[in-house]
């Protein structure tokens, strides 16, 4: 059983901006390869053209981070960059990250991340001023930081219209360290005639496990899941 991560899609009609990032750059920072200019992705620059889908898949393009990216960094070390190119608008999102000591084991209760101190949630539209090797340089500075291994970069197509034809399903990879998002720029009309889906693809379940003590022992699954007991749990926030 997986929990959906996130869907995100990006509609015509609408300026989106988030964390007012077309505000212009952050004041200091590594790097900066354009200061100047700011950021203005909007509903993007429409490069990918017209879009017609017709079979099940992702339109996305993804990776994560190996290194930690901080606020103010305009580099991004990532575990390839496949399917980047320079000018591509760029999804950077930390998936997880919550310190275990702040959570109770079991607990149901909704977690607000807006100021937990682990940055699990953030996320911020950028764009690409070049990729090389394991390398994403941006062309603005990020404003907030983002850790390795918990956070993934996503390449956000720009289509000037998209139309999802109604025997097609755009989804996305089950998250891996990344994938479980799916992102769409569109400067026209998208068209939904299919579907777009991230149903199960987000954080992996846990897997069941077999007690060979037999039905009245269970005595390996005796305790707590960190000293070897307790029920198999899958991934999420809390790290």
């Amino acid at each position: 059983m997986r929990a959906p991560l996130l869907a995100l899609v990006l509609v015509a009609g609408c300026r989106f901006d988030p964390a007012g990032l077309e505000g212009g750059a952050i004041d200091g920072g590594a790097d900066p390869i354009d200061a100047a200019r700011p950021l203005e992705i909007g509903l993007g620059d429409g490069s990918d053209g017209a879009g017609d889908v017709d079979a099940d898949g992702p339109l996305d393009a993804y990776t994560h981070l190996t290194a930690d990216a901080d606020a103010g960094s305009t580099r991004l070390v990532v575990y390839d960059t496949t399917g980047f190119e320079a000018d591509d608008v760029v999804l950077v999102h930390q998936v997880a990250g919550v310190d275990p000591a702040t959570q109770t084991s079991g607990d149901q209760t909704p977690l607000d991340l807006r100021d937990d101190p682990s940055g699990a949630g953030n996320w911020e539209l950028a764009r690409v001023a070049a990729a090389t090797g394991t390398r994403l340089d941006l062309t603005q500075p990020l404003s907030r930081a983002y850790r390795a291994q918990l956070s993934q970069v996503v390449r956000v197509p720009q289509y000037t219209d998209l139309r999802i034809r109604g025997a097609a399903t755009v989804t996305a990879p089950a998250y891996a360290q990344s994938g479980g998002v799916i992102a769409i720029l569109a400067t026209g009309e998208i068209r939904i005639d299919g579907a777009i889906d991230a149903t199960a693809v987000g954080f992996p379940g846990g897997a069941p496990a077999v007690d060979p003590v037999g039905t009245y022992g269970c005595t390996l699954r005796d305790g707590d899941e960190a000293a070897g007991g307790g029920a198999p749990k899958g991934t999420g926030l809390v790290v």
